[in-house]
């Protein structure tokens, strides 16, 4: 295993790119965390449940495809258009990066996890 640190000072960060499934794991349960946080206020009523519906999803695509790093993209991918399509994310920026960027962040981390498996493998 590497330094994280070189003799320069700079981060090597080949260390980070092989474990880009690990990090979209971490990014989504933290992901998670910060939306329950602020998901509900004194009370849950109806509106509130589809802004609890989202962590739970990505809960249970955690559990569920927990060995197919694919289909964890492809359903997280999915949860993220679902976002911009209900939240109506796209039409301010910081909504957009608070909301929608984390699954695409963690969706594409999947994909470059399974492109770094197939090297692994050859």
């Amino acid at each position: 295993m590497g330094k994280l640190v070189s003799d320069s000072g700079l981060y090597n960060l080949s260390i980070c790119m092989k474990y880009p499934i690990l990090l979209a794991r971490l990014l989504l349960v933290s992901y998670s965390i910060f939306l329950l946080l602020f998901s509900t206020g004194d009370r849950v009523n109806r509106e509130d449940f589809v802004h609890i519906l989202i962590p739970v999803a990505i809960v249970l695509i955690l559990i569920v495809l927990v060995n197919r790093a694919f289909l964890s993209g492809l359903a997280i991918m999915v949860l993220f258009l679902f976002t911009i399509w209900y939240f109506k994310t796209w039409s301010e920026t910081l909504l957009f990066l608070i909301v929608s960027a984390p699954l695409a962040v963690a969706s594409i981390l999947f994909f470059l996890g399974i492109k770094a498996r197939e090297e692994l493998i050859e």
